[in-house]
């Protein structure tokens, strides 16, 4: 409709004022200056690196079909008040950690992989989604400006560049740790760009959740999708895509990005 949304789409928005400078360009440039004698920074720029893996290597000889890539992504970062003693058990490490643990046992039958009509899977993991998603944001300009998983010159040999468009399914793990009694799980999705795809994906979920034991909920059609990594790359092409989260329609992890998201508070 061209209306702004009345729901988040931001995890966090940094607004606070940079000490003594205008912009974040002036304020770097300021920060790098050799006759600065002075060692404290103006600012301290966010990054860090994103962690990404293929079940097959995808060499310059191996052609990237359109929607012929599975992505399996979780998020590395939390925001706490202490970094690094506060690692957001549930709300950061739950999701990566499963992922992990998804990798782990697909391993044991890479052979399969080798298969060139079996679908490969990207494992990715994003850094900096707590600070206005600026490690997928940076995947997707990349991609967008054919320079992911790294810029090639012309003439190079080696990995073939990766686009948004060649995904067929995208698959994200987010807080998974407190799952209720009822040990169940809810498949969100972005309701406007919901279509068959989506729901066939939702679907296949369903199908195989029951032999693990753990049900999958879907929530109501009109719900938004949740703080997510699959936001940015909705911007840029429609991939059918699910986020994973143990609450249908709010947090139930009421330590959400707190100091008190430890261990403890999931057991």
């Amino acid at each position: 409709t061209g209306e702004p949304r009345q729901f988040p789409l931001c995890a966090a928005l940094v607004k606070d004022a940079m000490d003594a400078a205008k912009d974040t360009p002036t304020c770097i440039r300021r920060s790098n200056l050799v006759l600065n004698l002075n060692p404290d920074k103006y600012c301290d720029p966010l990054g860090d690196f994103n962690v990404y893996m293929t079940t097959r290597l995808l060499n310059n000889s191996q052609e990237i079909p359109e929607e012929g890539l599975i992505m399996a992504a979780a998020k590395l970062d939390g925001l706490t008040i202490f970094d690094t003693i506060y690692p957001n058990v549930d709300g950061t490490v739950s999701g990566f950690v499963t992922l992990l643990a998804a990798a782990q046992a697909l391993a044991q039958h890479k052979n399969d992989f080798q298969d060139p009509k079996t679908r490969p899977i990207m494992f990715s993991f994003f850094q900096g989604e707590m600070f206005d998603y600026i490690g997928s944001s940076r995947m997707v300009y990349d991609m967008m400006n054919g320079d992911f998983p790294f810029k090639m010159n012309p003439g190079d040999r080696g990995v073939r560049p990766i686009n948004v468009t060649n995904f067929t399914a995208w698959l994200e793990v987010s807080q998974v740790g407190l799952i209720n009694n009822e040990s169940k799980l809810w498949v969100h999705s972005d309701f406007v760009n919901r279509d068959q795809r989506v729901k066939d994906i939702i679907k296949t979920m369903q199908e195989e959740s029951t032999a693990s034991g753990v049900n999958v909920g879907i929530p109501p059609e009109e719900n938004p999708l949740p703080p997510a990594s699959l936001q940015m790359f909705l911007k840029k092409h429609n991939i059918p895509g699910v986020v994973i989260a143990e609450h249908e329609q709010e947090f139930i992890n009421k330590y959400y990005n707190s100091r008190f998201d430890v261990a403890t508070t999931i057991k």
